[in-house]
């Protein structure tokens, strides 16, 4: 089980210990040499791809700005790379006691399947992520020219990510071993008369060594995961920042961004007229997208263009995406307090039906539990849970409507609107083509009479015009599946969940009819 993901670390030349002959010891000095090394290696390719991508002065207004951001990614992952060598240092002996623990608990619960499934998973998951990286930037440089020197240093930093990749493949295989040990717990009845009472003492020893595997694990990752939660805190801070002082600095009207619609025109045209008629007709439905802060181009001066970098309709995503957060945050207590109520209702079932000795097993796991057991804790500042990403993505959104005071917030009704406009919007253009198919038919009608009029280019002209309309009711098609495949899923859940609480209303109160009878 174990194999996968020490071959993952290998990778990145940082092992925490050494098997060798069913014999497990600390790195050697020539693997901490080497581990040394190569993260010297990795500092000087990252250090010096960005140093390249430094040196070319495109963008001079906001240069400094550039330089600061680029200098600050580069130090954060020039200490990712230091701090990963002193994780493999100073965590030798913390990682050999948790795998002869592991190993102990596995010896005693232990199923085949259960193994062979984590394994087979832990080398799919070490594959994919080995494979996942240099295949994104293949494909990536395939779309954007990126120099090779820049490639190498990305996937240097990628080797950064597999220390998480170890911890969370670890903490499924203990929590494989915590339902094998509420399993055995389940089939006391069975179990109690092969065993003994010796059964119960080391069924409660395993679990003293589950925990203690579970301390170790949560103080040998400790640091990474600081790490990577103040790594992901000042870049966010310092990139919203980039962005609103590029936007303010007036980015869009750079030669910078010139240069780059003159490179991208040959895919598509950017000064692309557009009739009045045309506007007149478009008018209407481009106001219904400005309301809901969603336009999906801009017209001005009579020419078309791709919607600039507007951090306005960035925050409104942002604090509609904000309320979704504190209700899935409401609902990830409420789900943690009722798993808690409904976990002492199952130990109180327990000790009534239980033996003696079960009955004392279960009081001094409810006892080791209580004193022990916690979330864990980053150095007494935070605790690893799911309120930890909602707690950051909070403080992220309030520091960019912050930056952006003068943004007004809208209410339910305008949010609500902001998706009922996409359909109001595909609408009006559908008849808006059916208008043009019902007119193209009355030309192919009129077609005797205005054959004289344009000779023989008449009907060309008619076949033309109707390989546009198509094109037009494909490119709808294809803008418009999305959010039509979103409305079909959100009907279907809506329904089912209201189907759902009407039968428990209904249900509740029969109850309540047969109670009051």
């Amino acid at each position: 089980m174990l194999l996968p993901l020490n071959l993952l670390l290998y990778f990145m030349f940082c092992p925490k210990y050494c098997i060798k002959n069913y014999f497990i010891r600390p790195n050697s000095v020539t693997m901490k040499c080497v581990s040394f090394i190569a993260s010297l290696i990795f500092m000087v390719t990252y250090t010096y791809t960005f140093y390249l991508f430094n040196q070319d002065k495109y963008v001079p207004r906001v240069r400094h700005l550039i330089e600061f951001v680029v200098f600050l990614h580069n130090s954060f992952c020039c200490v990712g790379f230091a701090l990963n060598f002193m994780f493999v240092i100073t965590s030798n002996k913390e990682s050999i006691k948790f795998v002869v623990m592991f190993q102990k608990v596995h010896r005693i619960l232990n199923s085949k399947t259960d193994s062979k499934r984590i394994a087979i998973n832990n080398w799919i998951v070490v594959i994919l992520t080995l494979t996942s990286y240099p295949i994104y930037y293949i494909v990536f440089s395939h779309f954007v020219p990126l120099s090779m020197y820049f490639i190498i240093g990305c996937l240097c930093i990628s080797f950064i990510d597999f220390n998480v990749v170890y911890a969370i493949q670890i903490i499924k295989m203990l929590s494989n071993k915590v339902k094998l040990w509420n399993i055995r717990v389940e089939l006391f009845e069975e179990l109690e008369g092969k065993h003994g009472v010796n059964y119960w003492k080391k069924l409660f020893q395993i679990y003293v060594d589950l925990m203690e595997c579970y301390k170790m694990h949560n103080f040998c990752y400790q640091a990474p995961i600081v790490y990577y939660l103040i790594d992901v805190s000042i870049h966010s801070l310092v990139y919203i920042q980039a962005v609103i002082s590029m936007v303010q600095d007036g980015f869009e009207n750079t030669s910078a961004l010139k240069v780059m619609i003159q490179k991208c025109s040959s895919c598509f045209d950017f000064l692309n007229t557009v009739d009045k008629d045309v506007q007149s007709l478009l008018l209407p439905l481009n106001t219904l997208l400005y309301v809901i802060f969603c336009p999906k181009y801009r017209i001005k001066n009579d020419f078309i263009r791709p919607n600039n970098f507007n951090i306005v309709y960035a925050i409104q995503i942002i604090k509609m995406l904000t309320n979704k957060v504190k209700l899935w945050n409401i609902q990830v207590k409420y789900c943690v307090e009722l798993e808690g109520k409904h976990r002492e209702y199952c130990w109180k079932k327990l000790l009534f039906w239980c033996t003696d000795a079960a009955k004392i097993l279960c009081k001094n796991v409810l006892r080791l539990h209580r004193a022990s057991f916690g979330k864990m804790s980053l150095y007494a500042m935070f605790q690893v849970d799911a309120e930890l990403q909602l707690g950051l993505l909070m403080f992220l959104t309030e520091y960019t409507i912050l930056l952006k005071n003068k943004v007004e917030l809208w209410d339910a009704q305008v949010k609500n609107l902001a998706f009922d406009s996409n359909v109001i919007y595909a609408t009006q253009v559908m008849k808006l083509l059916t208008n043009k198919v019902e007119l193209w038919n009355e030309q192919v009608k009129c077609g005797e009479e205005l054959e004289s009029r344009y000779r023989g280019e008449y009907y060309d002209k008619l076949f033309q015009t109707y390989v546009n309309i198509l094109k037009c009711y494909e490119i709808h098609n294809n803008c418009y599946r999305a959010f039509i495949m979103f409305y079909a899923v959100a009907v279907l859940n809506h329904s089912l969940v209201y189907i759902q609480d009407a039968l428990m209303a209904i249900n509740e109160g029969i109850e309540s009819i047969e109670e009051a009878a």
